[in-house]
């Protein structure tokens, strides 16, 4: 009741970040969106500044496979699997469902008495492939809302110069970015 919760997200380089995550995050927020509509200013300009903080945003292909040398039980699901932006919305969703799947495979292969492991690989494998293009649309929708000539934080292990490749690509393939 009476509480607002917000979230922005804008370019900074790398060292620029470092330095506003010891400084004033509520401040630079505000520059931001200064000149924006109501109730942009007023919604930021009533935020408690101890409140703030500020990350980067990571994104990385889903992990690779490699059940032939597996040599543990575990499974990475979630973001430990395939971390994205969440410029697309789906990176709490794929974790929830990555969960699901997995434990409905597992409880498959007790009922029927059959080998859990291999429904564990299969969970797995199928992760990868349902995540894999969610992973590429992130990366391709915080290209286009962020736009600029860098690569952003949110790109951090990206090898230099290829984002925009990535971006191309996309485009190429009719990947449609959507915004509101």
């Amino acid at each position: 009741a009476g509480e607002v919760m917000w979230q922005l997200s804008f370019p900074l380089p790398a060292e620029e970040g470092e330095e506003l995550r010891k400084a004033d995050i509520l401040g630079r927020c505000l520059s931001v969106v200064s000149g924006w509509h109501e109730p942009c200013s007023s919604v930021l300009s009533s935020t408690i500044p101890g409140t703030v903080w500020g990350s980067y945003l990571m994104s990385r292909p889903p992990l690779p496979i490699n059940s032939k040398t597996r040599k543990t039980r575990t499974i990475a699901i979630g973001d430990a699997c395939h971390g994205m932006t969440p410029f697309k919305g789906q990176g709490a969703n794929s974790a929830l469902l990555d969960g699901v799947r997995l434990g409905s495979k597992v409880s498959r292969s007790i009922s029927s008495g059959k080998d859990i492991l291999g429904s564990v690989l299969e969970a797995e494998r199928e992760m990868i492939d349902r995540t894999g293009k969610k992973v590429r649309d992130s990366e391709a929708a915080c290209l286009e809302l962020h736009g600029g000539e860098e690569p952003t934080p949110e790109f951090k292990g990206v090898e230099r110069g290829r984002w925009k490749e990535l971006a191309e690509a996309l485009k190429a393939a009719e990947v449609r970015i959507l915004r509101w």
